[in-house]
Parts: C-alpha cells; structure tokens; sequence
C-alpha cells in the first residue's frame, strides 16, 4: 500500500512495536504510523517517534517488526 501522507514515495507496512506487541501500520519514508483499527489517510496520522517516545523507545525502526503478508484495510 502505498502512503497517503507522502503521496505515495513511501510503502506503508504493517508492523509490530517489538517492546509491547501491538500492531500498527508504519511509513517507510515519513514515519507516518496508524494504530491498528485506524484508517490509513493523511488526515488519521501520527508520527512514528511522537508515538512511541512516552514507552521509552526511540523511534528507530529496529524497534519494529515488519510483519509479512498483505496489509488488512
């Protein structure tokens, strides 16, 4: 899928926060990233690090699983 923050530059994956399991769905290029049960738009984003800084992570994408498959809409 590609993003509808970037216009496309980047593929959005859908992802694993390593430190707690959760499920969400990540940019590769902007960092964009979407809770699981959010929609995938530009109006519904929020960034990668601004999210995951409070669990005390860093933002960095070794932090994240890319999971394989097909993302679900």
């Amino acid at each position: 899928m590609l993003c509808p923050r970037c216009d496309g530059q980047g593929t959005v994956h859908e992802v694993r926060i390593r430190l707690n399991g959760e499920i969400a769905r990540l940019c590769d290029e902007c960092e964009a990233l979407w809770r699981e049960g959010t929609e995938v738009s530009a109006s519904s984003v929020v960034d990668f690090s601004t999210y995951v800084r409070p669990l005390g992570l860093r933002g960095l994408f070794e932090e994240v699983e890319i999971l394989p498959g097909p993302i679900q809409c």
